[in-house]
């Protein structure tokens, strides 16, 4: 049942996305190069603090390797004159182990919104639900094999989150 939520949560997404026409015009977008991205955690988590310490040390580890993936995808392209930066502004984001996410489903998540500020201050455009994930779902077997060959999954949401924002940024 989860596992189709996800699937339709997922499909609904890239159709919004599809739709939604690029906030920033082209001829601005390729004027630009990236100078970094600035992380701010607006995560609503005081639950998620009493874990061992495994939500604070991934959520680390998500906002330190995200911001590099982030500047290194950025790092030559586009490769305008007119200095930008992203602000990413962290709105959700969902950790499951993976016995959890392979039996009752679920998925490991971020989400944000995206503002490209120029040198200025002033924002050109914000990419809304910029989204990264890392889905499970395959039953025990799945859990198993996660368990056992453990997956990157931090690499793997951050590396997602990345395509997703290049996607938007380059769509005409």
């Amino acid at each position: 049942m989860y596992k189709f939520m996800i699937v339709a949560l997922c499909a609904a997404g890239m159709a919004a996305c599809a739709s939604t026409p690029n906030p920033i015009a082209a001829e601005t977008r390729s004027g630009t190069y990236v100078t970094g991205a600035d992380l701010v955690w607006s995560v609503d988590d005081a639950d998620e603090q009493d874990d061992n310490g495994n939500y604070a040390a991934g959520r680390d580890d998500l906002l330190a390797r995200l911001e590099a993936a982030v500047e290194t995808e950025f790092a030559h392209s586009p490769a305008g004159s007119q200095p930008v930066s992203f602000s990413i502004n962290i709105e959700r984001y969902n950790r499951v182990n993976a016995l959890t996410g392979n039996i009752i489903g679920g998925s490991n998540m971020v989400v944000a919104d995206v503002s490209v500020i120029d040198e200025d201050g002033n924002v050109l455009g914000v990419y809304e639900d910029v989204t990264g994930y890392h889905a499970s779902g395959a039953g025990i077997i799945g859990a198993i094999a996660q368990a056992a060959t453990q997956p990157d999954i931090v690499g793997i949401m951050s590396n997602s989150f990345v395509a997703d924002l290049r996607r938007r940024f380059d769509r005409d």
